[in-house]
């Protein structure tokens, strides 16, 4: 009954008119024209090495990639949204994090409402062209690229770029507050790597994007895997044994005998993640980047190398060293023999235990 009645109040609340928006035209033939002219006017061999050209098409393609929600505002109320976007063609009651709020779908776009039919956030669902924010980050760099060294340019470039970022940031929060939490750290990677072009300064308060995933860990959560990048994963754990659970996922899916480790006062506790993980190194107590690769403060062989043993199809299970890629010749004498006796070798059960064959 809650769901059946959010859902006809979104309805209604959509249809209702603003006095002050206006419906947008979404001008989708006449920018993918004006992308075929930038196509030809990058191949034409007077215009393609002008940087006028390509800060013109990363201006087109920024249009292209932003023309849909260009219009779309925090704060905004649902019936300003239907009057930009006429009336939605459906709308459905949705799950997120656990909580039911209402979809309002239009062609060109999902907004997405909360239990009091608030707009909290939007999804793009068809795009003018494919990855637009891409191919404008791509024009304005090879602007720069040409003709870097003039101030014009340079300025250009910057603001255009700044744009990228600002869109690829925005776009990223819009998929955090869907719980879409893949798909925004995505969006902030690329924020953050345009921070690192040539031809943008943006202040460097961006250290590191920290992801959280709810939905689970190992193959399929691709967060949850090894990453290149200045992102790092937040799991939450229950306990200890469902935290070694989303660990062995984890491992099992990128890591299977490389390292794991542990924060605990409790000695058993990081026995018990021994016995179970399998891993050639747990690190209690210690930073994992710094420590895995041997150092003064663990005793570890310092090196580049992590051996992961046969979990990870390697033949050894140490940190490699100099030592591992010497050519050894071992001279062997003839000794005194000594042999022992099967009491010494086995137990009681080992030797009198009946093979059956």
């Amino acid at each position: 009954m809650k769901k059946l009645f959010l859902l006809a109040t979104t309805v209604m609340l959509l249809a209702s008119p603003s006095l002050f928006a206006q419906q947008v035209n979404i001008n989708e033939k006449g920018l993918l024209k004006k992308i075929e002219r930038s196509d030809a006017d990058i191949v034409n061999p007077k215009k393609e090495n002008k940087a006028a050209t390509w800060i013109a098409r990363g201006e087109t393609f920024y249009q292209a990639a932003t023309e849909v929600s260009k219009n779309l505002y925090d704060g905004i109320d649902a019936a300003t949204v239907m009057m930009l976007f006429g009336e939605p063609t459906g709308a459905e009651v949705v799950d997120i994090a656990g909580q039911p709020y209402n979809k309002g779908i239009f062609p060109y776009v999902d907004v997405y409402l909360d239990v009091n039919n608030k707009p909290i956030s939007w999804v793009v669902t068809k795009e003018i062209y494919p990855d637009a924010l891409g191919k404008a980050t791509e024009a304005y760099s090879k602007a720069y690229q040409l003709e870097g060294s003039n101030t014009k340019v340079a300025e250009k470039v910057q603001a255009g770029l700044k744009k990228v970022y600002d869109e690829y940031s925005k776009t990223g929060a819009l998929y955090y507050a869907l719980a879409m939490y893949n798909e925004a750290a995505e969006q902030f990677i690329k924020a953050y790597d345009i921070t690192k072009l040539d031809g943008i300064t943006i202040p460097d308060s961006i250290q590191f994007i920290a992801v959280e995933e709810f939905d689970g860990a190992g193959e399929g959560y691709v967060f949850t895997g090894e990453k290149l990048t200045p992102v790092v994963t937040l799991l939450k754990a229950k306990d200890l044994d469902d935290g070694m659970d989303k660990m062995e996922a984890i491992l099992n899916y990128m890591g299977n005998g490389h390292s794991c480790g542990i924060h605990t006062t409790d000695k058993e506790k990081a026995m018990k993640m021994a016995e179970r993980m399998h891993v050639a190194r747990i690190l209690v107590n210690q930073p994992q980047a710094l420590g895995n690769s041997g150092a003064y403060f663990n005793g570890l062989p310092i090196t580049m190398s992590l051996g992961c043993a046969t979990w990870g199809k390697n033949s050894t299970c140490s940190n490699v060293t100099w030592k591992d890629i010497c050519n050894t010749t071992t001279l062997s004498f003839p000794v005194d023999e000594v042999v022992p006796k099967e009491e010494e070798l086995y137990s009681e059960k080992i030797r009198n235990y009946k093979f059956n064959f």
